[in-house]
């Protein structure tokens, strides 16, 4: 009688992580970021970024995202106008998730940046934009 109240506990628990799960939403977030040339920084760039993100857990408990922004942003050293675009698929493990991005301005500029983001503590990293 017991080892039935167990194994039928133990099913029940099994059959709630077998239901696969999908979460989808959007964000809006100011950003700003120092850019860099050969050590010299050329003024800050700011913006703002949407974002479109699916999370996904599957049958298993692992996490999968696809995590998409766009964004506008504007220099303060000339009129140039740039574009994020980034897209990633991320199977989450926890830890840091770490991304480069990409800023491309409308007179020519290219810039690259990093962001790390601790999962567990949600403390997000900007890194140095530099010159491409």
């Amino acid at each position: 009688m017991i080892f039935c109240l167990f194994a039928g506990a133990a099913l029940m628990t099994l059959s709630a992580q077998n239901k696969p799960e999908t979460y989808t939403g959007w964000s809006s977030n100011e950003f700003f970021t120092e850019v860099y040339c050969d050590g010299v920084i050329l003024g800050t760039v700011t913006g703002i970024l949407v974002q479109h993100y699916v999370w996904h857990l599957d049958k298993y408990g692992n996490w999968t995202s696809i995590l998409q922004a766009k964004g506008k942003a504007t220099c303060d050293w000339s009129d140039e106008i740039f574009t994020y675009k980034e897209k990633d698929k991320v199977d989450w493990t926890g830890g840091d998730y770490s991304w480069v991005y990409h800023l491309k301005g409308n007179m020519g500029s290219k810039f690259m940046g990093h962001v790390t983001w601790n999962m567990v503590t949600n403390e997000v990293i900007v890194g140095p934009t530099t010159c491409k």
